[in-house]
């Protein structure tokens, strides 16, 4: 298996401190928009804008200063967008997903606007437990471990609510499938703390971009 790298891109945004690595699996480094690449370890502390781009074989999770926490996959980018102070503060977090897939868990704040975006898809949250991917086309699907989902798309504006052990399929942000209990989901890997074991997740995603609402595991 060829090596490829983590690597974190850091775009320009007033150097707003939002998300501590917490844990890295394989070899990490981040660029600069002058091309300078450095090397990046566990307790770096990345920018608001800051995008992470995870290799394959390998695995980052991010703690944001909202008290969000991000797993990120193998072959997979994420932007940190925007991030609250604190779990306190009602400012607004947004991640977005540019390609892959990743695990997100949110603190409980009715009051404040948390949102994870793809190129086609928003997903507001109100404190909860979610996985998202993003095909290899436009397609995203996303599936909820604890708390409640609304999605929009760039076709479908009207919140669609997605509950706990509930998934969805929004197919080139032009139309959004019905919520559906899922539960091959619950052999997704939900850690987050790498104290508890390991944190790969081992369920092909690859296969249930295939079928992702049909396809059930025993």
């Amino acid at each position: 298996m060829r090596s490829l790298f983590i690597f974190l891109s850091l775009f320009t945004c007033g150097q707003i401190l939002a998300n501590t690595v917490v844990y890295i699996k394989e070899p990490a480094r981040f660029e600069l928009p002058s091309a300078t690449k450095n090397k990046i370890v566990k307790g770096s502390k990345l920018e608001v804008g800051s995008r992470v781009h995870v290799g394959e074989s390998g695995l980052v999770v991010l703690k944001g200063s909202d008290g969000s926490v991000v797993k990120l996959d193998e072959n997979s980018s994420l932007e940190i967008t925007k991030m609250a102070k604190s779990s306190q503060s009602n400012d607004e977090t947004m991640y977005s997903i540019v390609k892959g897939s990743g695990f997100f868990n949110f603190p409980k704040n009715p009051n404040k606007k948390t949102t994870v975006r793809t190129k086609t898809a928003s997903m507001g949250v109100r404190g909860t437990e979610f996985f998202v991917a993003h095909g290899k086309s436009s397609d995203v699907w996303m599936c909820v471990n604890e708390g409640l989902v609304a999605v929009t798309s760039t076709e479908v504006t009207k919140p669609v609510l997605v509950k706990a052990g509930e998934g969805i399929k929004l197919a080139g942000g032009t139309s959004i499938s019905d919520p559906k209990a899922l539960p091959w989901t619950r052999k997704l890997n939900w850690k987050f703390d790498p104290t508890l074991g390991d944190l790969k997740n081992t369920v092909s995603i690859e296969e249930a971009y295939a079928s992702p609402l049909e396809m059930d595991i025993d």
